[in-house]
């Protein structure tokens, strides 16, 4: 199963979605989209991957990660209770 590293590496870069999204030149939607779930953003096209890795100064490999099918679903628990979470202190 593959994994999209976006996440990871806007927070490790210290920069917003929307800053991503301007210095790549990708729509917002695309960035939250691709952060929200990165095992299903198989409909990115190659050439927004390309804009992403360059506009996070990386490697397009350093984008994309291998990981079990067992380890998607827990992937998923921690995005759930994650969103969950925000969601809950927004609320407050």
């Amino acid at each position: 199963m593959l994994r999209w590293r976006v996440k990871e590496l806007i927070e490790a870069k210290g920069i917003s979605m929307r800053q991503l999204a301007r210095k790549a030149e990708v729509s917002y939607r695309t960035i939250q989209m691709i952060c929200q779930d990165p095992f299903r953003s198989h409909k990115i096209l190659t050439s927004t991957w390309e804009k992403l890795a360059k506009a996070l100064e990386v490697p397009l490999s350093a984008i994309l990660e291998s990981v079990p099918d067992d380890e998607q679903e827990k992937q998923m628990a921690i995005i759930m209770k994650h969103e969950t979470c925000e969601l809950d202190s927004k609320r407050r």
